[in-house]
């Protein structure tokens, strides 16, 4: 069997990605500051309410449905910046697979942004 075998210099360059698949690729991980500063704000909603009178309910309602709206993620890094174990029992996780659930770029930040905040 004679087959005649190119460099590799001579094969074509692979072709371009579709934009959808480009985009994904270039993206850098993490969230973007203004998306966690959003969930900073839910975490903020959180501790409040955790140290709101037993009466005043709204400050943990709004802190829910602010919750609800969230991604899986999202509320993972919720869970973790509000130091909540009720949230991360809400969710099905242990806090080591929550920390394995963010990337490490978002538990970087997190960390970075809530390393010196009590509640």
């Amino acid at each position: 069997m004679d087959m005649d075998i190119k460099p590799i210099s001579h094969f074509a360059a692979p072709p371009a990605l579709p934009p959808f698949t480009a985009m994904l690729v270039e993206h850098e991980p993490g969230m973007p500051p203004d998306q966690l500063d959003r969930l900073d704000a839910v975490a903020a909603q959180f501790i409040a309410a955790q140290h709101a009178s037993p009466g005043d309910a709204k400050h943990g309602s709004r802190a829910l449905a602010a919750f609800n709206k969230l991604s899986t993620g999202e509320r993972v890094y919720v869970a973790l910046a509000a130091n909540d174990p009720d949230l991360l029992r809400f969710l099905h996780l242990t806090i080591a697979e929550a920390i394995d659930r963010l990337d490490w770029v978002d538990a970087s930040a997190m960390v970075a942004r809530w390393r010196n905040r009590r509640g």
